[in-house]
């Protein structure tokens, strides 16, 4: 009888394989502590690329709804006094109350219509800014952190984070691998993170 390959066996072990198939293989398997030994190194193998897919994988950004924060306080407004909507391109403002003494940098993310979220600022390392170098409202409680509004008309998504100075940013990895840490903490509620809707006119 011709041996299995390690194709076969491997649709074996995810549940591929037709159940009258499976059976014989299993008959054979237990018969053959060759083949016994075989399986057991390919379930091995198998579970171990699972787990390593699953530690590499980016997570998506878990984010608090719009209007809602964890562990921030503060909202939004035009720059300027306006007559009407805010247009693509206009400025607004983020007003945010710092949650505590500890040193944060500032990350800004942006959801377009029918898209993930990204993180648009900052985009390298020379960008990064700390939430003590925002100027301050005339509160004098507040940071006023200053934005353009997208190019999308309608509600669009705006987050900010605020992690540790100190939290590690491996900028030569791609975007999606940069941001996998703070996705994470952002996630278990470490990070103090902000959302608002802002409507934008055509």
């Amino acid at each position: 009888m011709t041996r299995p390959g390690d194709d076969l066996l491997l649709a074996w072990i995810v549940g591929a394989l037709e159940p009258g198939r499976a059976l014989e293989l299993e008959e054979e398997a237990a018969r053959d502590p060759s083949l016994h030994d075989r399986v057991a190194r390919l379930r091995t193998t198998l579970a171990a690329a699972t787990a390593a897919t699953a530690a590499t994988a980016a997570p998506s950004w878990r984010l608090p709804p719009p209007g809602m924060a964890a562990n921030l306080s503060g909202g939004w407004a035009p720059a300027m006094v306006m007559s009407g909507a805010l247009r693509p391109g206009d400025r607004f403002v983020v007003k945010l109350a710092p949650p505590d003494a500890i040193k944060r940098a500032v990350v800004v993310l942006y959801r377009a219509a029918g898209a993930a979220w990204s993180v648009v600022f900052p985009g390298g390392p020379d960008e990064l800014v700390t939430l003590e170098e925002l100027p301050l409202e005339p509160d004098g409680a507040r940071r006023r952190l200053e934005l353009m509004a997208g190019p999308d008309a309608g509600v669009q998504r705006w987050a900010v984070a605020l992690p540790l100075v100190s939290a590690p940013i491996d900028w030569g990895l791609e975007p999606v691998a940069r941001w996998r840490l703070l996705k994470r903490a952002v996630a278990s509620g470490d990070v103090p993170v902000m959302t608002v809707a802002v409507p934008v006119g055509a």
